[in-house]
């Protein structure tokens, strides 16, 4: 899976439409009971010649294997358009500028968030 090389994330089989233009998203995302950050690209893969529309979920603050695994997704926020980079280490930069704003906007919502959830301090000061 192309994701795996550039960055620890899961590719999503999609089972219905989204009705989301292709972008990237910050967004919560469960997995075994917790709650994490999360980066979201839905679209191609233009940067590596890839036409066919995806959806990459990249946890932030976890460390593990997520294939065959459920995870529930939730957007928040828009962050960007959909973007061909020249190389991958132009695209990897900007990964890690998506992650700053997914961690800032996690912890917007969750000091929003009326139940107070942890995730939202979990992935916030760690480095990626």
């Amino acid at each position: 899976i192309r994701c795996r090389r550039m960055w620890r994330c899961r590719d999503i089989a999609l089972s219905a439409k989204i009705d989301k233009p292709d972008g990237v998203y910050a967004g919560i995302a469960e997995h075994g009971g917790t709650t994490y950050p999360a980066a979201v690209h839905c679209g191609p893969n233009s940067t590596f010649g890839e036409t066919a529309r995806t959806f990459e979920v990249h946890l932030v603050g976890f460390n593990g294997d997520l294939y065959d695994q459920p995870l529930a997704v939730d957007l928040l926020a828009h962050i960007r358009k959909t973007t061909r980079f020249s190389d991958p280490d132009e695209l990897k930069a900007q990964l890690h500028r998506d992650i700053a704003d997914v961690r800032q906007i996690a912890q917007e919502f969750g000091s929003q968030n009326a139940n107070g959830r942890e995730w939202a301090r979990m992935g916030a000061n760690k480095k990626e």
